[in-house]
């Protein structure tokens, strides 16, 4: 049987990241992804080996949209602060929002599967290297001290936007994410 791989990928990883691992069966998988339960364990292996490669899928694809959008942005911060802003738009979206399907695994697994935890953390790592480098990009164009320990604000920026991300999930007004937003802007300066 053809099919399109990232389509089947980017299916689970839709359920996944809504329902979770736990909460998302094998018949839901096989039915958002069109396949057979022998073609989805061919191509993928059983659920928990595609439920890390949708992990991956989801780290490597946020990490790649996210820099493509700070190649386009004149200002590092600007965009650190357009990125926190987005989160806020969720908050008033008519559809359910899913948080960051790093942080709701980082939660549902809790360090109790080390090869989940390694994932999780490599996904962390890929948003703290987008934010390392905006804060790199305002360094450079003279918009935070050239001393900061930037490693540490960016730390703090994927921090943030966990939280405001888990936040926005349980039901958090647009205001009060605008507001945080920009208390988390002001203290980088």
């Amino acid at each position: 049987m053809e099919f399109d791989k990232e389509k089947v990928l980017n299916a689970a990883m839709s359920a996944f990241w809504s329902q979770g691992f736990e909460g998302t069966s094998l018949q839901e998988l096989l039915q958002v992804t069109g396949l057979s339960k022998s073609s989805l364990y061919q191509a993928f292996g059983d659920k928990e080996d595609l439920f890390l490669l949708c992990l991956d899928q989801y780290t490597s694809s946020t990490k790649d949209k996210l820099l493509a959008q700070l190649s386009l942005s004149d200002s590092g911060l600007y965009f650190i602060k357009q990125v926190l802003l987005s989160a806020a738009d969720e908050a008033k979206s008519r559809s359910l929002p899913k948080g960051c399907m790093i942080m709701n695994t980082a939660t549902e697994f809790a360090q109790n599967n080390p090869v989940v935890s390694k994932y999780v953390n490599k996904g962390i790592e890929a948003f703290k290297f987008v934010f390392l480098t905006a804060l790199k990009k305002a360094v450079a164009q003279r918009e935070i001290p050239e001393n900061s320990n930037l490693d540490q604000m960016a730390a703090f920026v994927v921090s943030s936007m966990s939280g405001i991300k888990s936040m926005v999930k349980a039901g958090a007004h647009k205001r009060d994410i605008e507001n945080l937003v920009k208390f988390v802007m002001k203290s980088m300066n």
